[in-house]
């Protein structure tokens, strides 16, 4: 997307770094509802959902990485 549309995605990534900065109660089950992130990993052959701390703590390193992107790339996100 930053190469086809270098403008949607440095608003895309504000956004998704504004909501990783002050993350809304219901941040989990949004995620969940559009966009279909379910979290989990494997605990003795049992999957277990991560907990609201490990979503927020999961979007915040995808912003890093989605930044570091957009960097490399050129665009300014803030």
């Amino acid at each position: 997307m930053v190469a086809r549309s270098p403008d949607q995605a440095a608003d895309e990534l504000r956004c998704v770094m504004a909501v990783a900065d002050d993350p809304p109660p219901d941040l989990v089950p949004v995620m969940k509802q559009y966009g279909s992130v379910y979290l989990y990993r494997w605990k003795k052959h049992v999957r277990v959902l991560y907990s609201d701390a490990e979503y927020l703590e999961w979007l915040r390193h995808m912003v890093h990485d989605f930044r570091e992107i957009a960097e490399g790339a050129g665009l300014e996100p803030r």
